[in-house]
Parts: C-alpha cells; sequence; structure tokens
C-alpha cells in the first residue's frame, strides 16, 4: 500500500467550497488555497493516499491523468517543504 501523508500538529485548516486557509502556528505563516489544492488537501486530511487523492481528483477535474499526477506531486512537495505535512506509513 501506497504510503499517506499526514498534517503536522502544528497546523490549522479552515476548508470552504472556493479554498482553504492553512495557519502554521509554529512559524505564524497563512496559505491560502484554490479549489483544487483545497480538494488535494482535504484528501491529505482524510489520510488517503496519493494515488487515491489522484484518482478522486479526475472523477471531479476534466483533466488528464498525467497532468494530475504531476500537479499533486508537486502540491504535496510544496507542502512537505512548508514543513505542513510529513510522510507516514
Amino acid at each position: 500500500m501506497a504510503p499517506t501523508t499526514r498534517i503536522r500538529a502544528h497546523v490549522q485548516s479552515v476548508v470552504d467550497p472556493d479554498g482553504a486557509v492553512l495557519l502554521d502556528l509554529k512559524k505564524g505563516k497563512y496559505f491560502s488555497l484554490n479549489g483544487i489544492a483545497a480538494d488535494i488537501w482535504g484528501g491529505i486530511e482524510a489520510g488517503l493516499t496519493l494515488p487515491q487523492i489522484e484518482a478522486r481528483l479526475a472523477a471531479s477535474y476534466d483533466a488528464p491523468a498525467g497532468r494530475l499526477r504531476a500537479d499533486v506531486d508537486s502540491f504535496v512537495a510544496q507542502l512537505a517543504r512548508a514543513e505542513l505535512i510529513h510522510a507516514a506509513g
């Protein structure tokens, strides 16, 4: 099974239909997410693996699978660099 990605304990989020706002309590920084990024974040919150998140996005958006995979991987890498998430399992 693919490893899941977990949200770090010092990160809070508010998600609505238009996007999301993340707050890094440790660094005092806010991050604003658009709709697709918020959907990826929601998948992480739900404990889904990255392939599961990609499948969920493919069902919701008209985009080629390769493009979705690249976008998910890029966004998750940005979250990891910002120390908002970490790999688990």
